[in-house]
């Protein structure tokens, strides 16, 4: 191909004789190897090397509970140690085609996000402590993007959530080897670990907190294999096993979480105090004389339907989960009490009418005979007693739900969820979870569709779109366009 600019011509080259590039190996990587002790191409993809991964996260805003969303803009920070470096041809600047250039995928973009430009030239950094090989190679990756969190609001409103930040390392591509060779993901353990007093592993600056509603608690990170996840599912054991032991078993996957608190103070006032308020005021109630029925189902209804405004605006906060929430036992432990109330004023007041002062036929509404037995007889006595007795078990109820409430406030207090030093499990939440592998497989005898097989080859013998055929038999390419 020829671009002309005024007399000149110049010529662009179809195809680069480096052979390298993003997601590839050049020339001179297999060169050194082959002078190094490998005789074939597949000895030289096993010397692809380790890769670090850092990530610098800049920004972290716009958590969506509802989408299970947020912005992260942030630098991917890859490091290896390129032995083949050694021959480069310019040794202040590499020409990164001529050797290994990784290329990584950011998972879990939305669609309206694009992915990082990988196409950065990496910088060759002389080691010259040596502690982990001289020739290091670096490359940094800036990156925007709205990424999809998995969510778990059991413990709303003291809940803790887990963004995170995930790349796979693409599989390189090795002069003379027809497969991709996949480089294994690692802990920036080497040159931006503790041990270095500038990098000290992954980071958040000072200003990356741009969520209010939450508080950055502790970072986790795991390498792991894509074919398996961070957890092998026990289905997958035998599997797993099996791979390592043949040697097929990669470490291609990176993911660092970030482990987020929320702030409950605005909500214990506005929610849980006038929750509890409501709660309260269902005693009220039983100071209203037990006859009257409607004045106290009057209150009784009030805070149902107060309770239940709350309801509302809770539902509204949350995205719809296939579990209850700390908040939402909460709020339905104050509609069974009032529900409990309500029945039982209603039970009273038939038997204050009916047992308390004459003894009156419950169906017909007649006076009873003085010497027939009363069935589910009660003095006004009991009844007042019972009264009493159920606003002690209110009491009781509205104690033993606060004392709940209290220890699901300690438990999931920020210092003991900072203290955490495990990788959070998102995969094993149910509601993230499959029973099992989803598979389907085609009977072979309708995989044609008026006359078309999949191989979008005829069948023989087929009669356009509704002809017979001859089961299973297909024509060469050649035949099918005769």
């Amino acid at each position: 191909m020829a671009e002309k600019k005024t007399d000149e011509v110049h010529i662009v080259e179809t195809q680069d004789e480096r052979l390298g590039g993003p997601g590839k190996c050049g020339r001179l990587f297999v060169q050194y190897w082959m002078d190094n002790g490998c005789t074939t191409a597949a000895e030289v993809a096993k010397k692809i090397p380790d890769v670090d991964i850092k990530f610098k996260v800049k920004r972290l805003s716009d958590f969506d509970s509802k989408r299970g969303t947020f912005y992260c803009d942030a630098l991917l920070m890859m490091d290896w140690e390129d032995e083949s470096l050694s021959i480069a041809t310019t040794k202040s600047s590499p020409d990164f085609f001529e050797h290994f250039w990784p290329k990584a995928e950011i998972q879990g973009k939305t669609p309206d996000s694009e992915a990082p430009g990988m196409e950065d030239l990496p910088k060759y950094k002389f080691d010259v402590k040596k502690k982990f090989g001289e020739h290091r190679a670096t490359l940094t990756i800036p990156f925007c993007m709205v990424l999809f969190a998995r969510v778990n609001f059991r413990e709303f409103p003291f809940d803790h959530q887990t963004l995170e930040l995930s790349l796979k390392l693409l599989s390189i591509r090795v002069p003379g080897v027809s497969k991709g060779t996949r480089p294994t993901a690692r802990h920036p353990h080497r040159w931006r670990g503790l041990s270095d007093k500038k990098e000290q592993g992954h980071q958040l600056v000072k200003d990356a907190d741009s969520l209010p509603e939450y508080d950055f608690v502790r970072l986790s990170s795991r390498a792991y294999s894509s074919a398996y996840g961070p957890f092998i599912d026990p289905a997958d054991e035998k599997k797993y096993a099996d791979d390592k032991e043949k040697g097929k078993l990669y470490q291609d996957q990176y993911t660092l979480q970030i482990i987020m608190v929320r702030d409950s103070v605005s909500v214990m006032w506005n929610m849980c105090f006038s929750l509890f308020v409501i709660d309260v005021m269902v005693f009220a109630a039983h100071g209203i004389p037990m006859s009257d029925l409607a004045d106290r189902l009057s209150v009784n209804l009030t805070l149902l339907l107060t309770a239940m405004a709350f309801k509302w605006v809770l539902s509204d906060t949350l995205p719809p989960v296939p579990y209850l929430t700390t908040m939402e036992v909460y709020v339905i432990a104050t509609f069974a009490s009032i529900w409990i109330q309500g029945v039982v004023f209603w039970f009273l007041a038939d038997m204050y009418n009916y047992r308390c002062a004459d003894k009156i036929d419950y169906w017909s509404g007649e006076p009873l005979p003085v010497n027939k037995t009363v069935i589910m007889d009660a003095s006004c006595k009991m009844l007042q007693e019972i009264d009493r007795s159920v606003l002690m078990f209110e009491v009781l109820s509205l104690v033993l739900k606060n004392m709940w409430f209290a220890y699901r406030v300690v438990v999931n207090k920020k210092s003991k969820v900072a203290a955490e030093t495990h990788y959070v499990n998102l995969g094993g939440l149910s509601e993230y979870t499959m029973e099992e592998n989803l598979k389907f497989v085609a009977p072979i005898e309708k995989c044609e569709m008026n006359g078309i097989s999949p191989s979008k080859y005829p069948l023989l013998g087929t009669g356009g779109s509704g002809g017979g055929s001859t089961k299973n038999a297909r024509v060469s390419p050649e035949e099918a366009t005769k």
